[in-house]
This record gives C-alpha cells, sequence and structure tokens, in this order.
C-alpha cells in the first residue's frame, strides 16, 4: 500500500509540475501572435513562408507611418474580415491610416482603422530558432524531471527490498 501512495504521488506531482512547464512554454509571446506570410507584397522585407511575430493590442495611435520607414501591420482587409493583409503604413488618413504593399507601385486603396487591425510586425524570421530552443529546453526539463521521478521510485523500492 505505502508504495502505491508513493506512486501515486510522484505521479499525480508529475504531471502538476509538467502541466504547469506545458502551460508557460509559450508565455515569451505574450500579446503577440506568429502569422506566416503568403504574399509577394511586401517583398523583398517579406517573402512567401516568412514567419513574423506581430504585436498585438495595439491602435492606429500607435503605428508609426512613411514610405519605406513606416510600421509593417497585419490587419483584416476593409470589406474583406476573412482576408489578413500585410502591408507598411505609409500615411495618416483621419483616424486611421493608409496602407502599401513594399512591392506595389500604388497606394492600398482602402484606410485601416483599428476595428481592422491586428497588430504591427515586430520580428521576421527568427521565430522558429526561438520556438526550437523553447522546445528544446522544454524536453530537457521534461527528462530531468522523467530521470529524477524514476531514481526516486529505485530508491523506495531499493529501500523496501532491504526491509
Amino acid at each position: 500500500m505505502g508504495k502505491r501512495v508513493v506512486l501515486l504521488v510522484s505521479l499525480i506531482s508529475l504531471i502538476i509540475i509538467l502541466g504547469g512547464t506545458i502551460g508557460t512554454s509559450y508565455l515569451y509571446i505574450g500579446e503577440q501572435k506568429i502569422y506566416m506570410c503568403t504574399s509577394l507584397r511586401m517583398q523583398p522585407i517579406l517573402i512567401p513562408g516568412d514567419l513574423v511575430l506581430v504585436q498585438i493590442d495595439l491602435t492606429i495611435d500607435d503605428i508609426d507611418i512613411g514610405y519605406g520607414t513606416g510600421d509593417i501591420i497585419v490587419f483584416c482587409q476593409p470589406g474583406d474580415p476573412e482576408s489578413v493583409l500585410v502591408a507598411r503604413a505609409v500615411e495618416k488618413s483621419g483616424d486611421g491610416v493608409i496602407t502599401k504593399g513594399d512591392n506595389n507601385i500604388l497606394i492600398d486603396k482602402w484606410i485601416v482603422y483599428d476595428r481592422h487591425l491586428i497588430g504591427k510586425v515586430v520580428e521576421v524570421n527568427s521565430l522558429p530558432a526561438i520556438i526550437f530552443a523553447n522546445q528544446l529546453i522544454f524536453i530537457i526539463i521534461v527528462a530531468g524531471l522523467t530521470i529524477a521521478s524514476i531514481l526516486v521510485l529505485m530508491t523506495l523500492n531499493l529501500k523496501d527490498k532491504k526491509e
């Protein structure tokens, strides 16, 4: 009976620890989301397949504007909320911004308002390395906890055999 209780407590502790580790393994993202670029409109800065880390929970007032220097933003296309686009904020227009793809000659025909804005791009392409490193740390923690649990159980088993 004593072995079963110790084993059960060890397993529950391991599950709680692993659950906490899994739950916190992506906290570094915070108020950010990952998107994949799928169009050519932002070449050469972004190409299809590039991953971007997007700072969310921003307003238009948080966006810097300028041709070639403004923030790259992610937004739902005005008039087509299912379409998510990436473009540079180039001009202010009332309460919104006018956008343009770096690879496009003309500015976009819409104005992006707060209701369309998802966020601004803060990182490009470094995400796979960050995700890999984060997962590697997670695997090391899990392996360490597993080995420690096995050692504890082996020690308890050896003590029971001596008695």
